[in-house]
């Protein structure tokens, strides 16, 4: 059992809490609970990482994508998360393929949104790329506040935060821009800040592009399947691997709440062989764990 999992439970259960039938105020109690949940394992989550980045545990991963592929959905995704702030996300797409490892080039870009919206009262955002010489730059633009120039360098580092000068913004941890420090240097992909007191910031990080660029940008970016229609969840039945029984109850009830039929297991390879005799399905599972194999079905 990692220490991940008594709080996964929790929020769980919270989570399941804030369907029954309650008092205005113990709804807004429950919320609060699952907040601050939510709250500590983002914490404890980040905190792995950083101790996994000076580690040397985490080794990147490149491989040649389409920028579309992340960007798209990153914009898709922080256009609704702006709109709730009362902002408005423009984004510039782009064909242009680059070499990099997509996932944590996306805890990066995700990262720089994040905090555009975070800090940004009114305005809009940007998100976008530029050519240059030697790789393409994401960028990402707010009309925020702006961060004084002796404050630039020491938002990298750990606990650390821009002193501004709005009190109702969400508070941050001062930790995301220390793990794009150490991810922009696992990936050599240099990070660059331009800001200016009263107008706005421009975080962005400069990526290779892929071998064979020219090729690659007339080639069509994968469409993900149609096979399971409009409902991924279609006909299908979920399975809860975990080695955690509260785990396997909270996850299976939330499921429930979404009218899918679940079924849990402790037993990864058991769930599989079973899996492939049966109804298509899709796991939810805590994996990897004792006499677990790293499988998805």
């Amino acid at each position: 059992m990692t220490f991940f999992q008594p709080l996964n439970a929790s929020r769980l259960f919270a989570s399941a809490l804030e369907t029954h039938a309650l008092p205005e105020s113990s709804k807004a109690l429950v919320g609060h609970i699952g907040r601050s949940l939510k709250d500590v394992e983002g914490l404890l989550g980040t905190l792995v990482d950083i101790s996994r980045l000076d580690a040397g545990v985490l080794h990147a991963d490149k491989a040649p994508f389409a920028v579309s592929t992340l960007l798209d959905a990153l914009a898709e995704e922080y256009r609704q998360v702006a709109g709730v702030r009362g902002l408005t996300l423009h984004d510039v797409p782009s064909r242009v393929w680059v070499e990099s490892d997509l996932a944590l080039l996306a805890r990066v870009v995700r990262n720089f949104l994040s905090n555009a919206v975070r800090y940004t009262e009114h305005g809009h955002l940007l998100l976008g790329c530029r050519r240059r010489a030697d790789g393409l730059e994401i960028m990402v633009g707010d009309t925020g506040p702006g961060i004084p120039e002796p404050q630039r360098k020491a938002i990298f580092l750990e606990f650390r935060r821009a002193s501004q000068p709005q009190a109702n913004h969400s508070r941050g941890l001062g930790l995301g821009l220390a793990i794009v420090d150490r991810i922009s240097t696992m990936l050599d992909h240099p990070v660059t800040l331009a800001s200016r007191l009263g107008h706005g910031s421009l975080f962005s990080i400069l990526v290779p592009y892929a071998a064979s660029c020219g090729a690659l940008e007339g080639a069509s970016s994968p469409v993900p399947s149609a096979q399971w229609g409009d409902d991924p969840l279609q006909g299908c039945v979920v399975w809860v691997v975990d080695d955690d029984p509260a785990i396997i109850e909270g996850d299976a009830g939330a499921a429930g709440q979404l009218g899918v039929p679940s079924m849990g297991s402790g037993n990864g390879k058991r769930t599989g062989s079973r899996q492939r005799r049966g109804t298509p399905g899709r796991a939810a599972s805590g994996l990897p764990f004792r006499g677990a194999s790293r499988k998805r079905y």
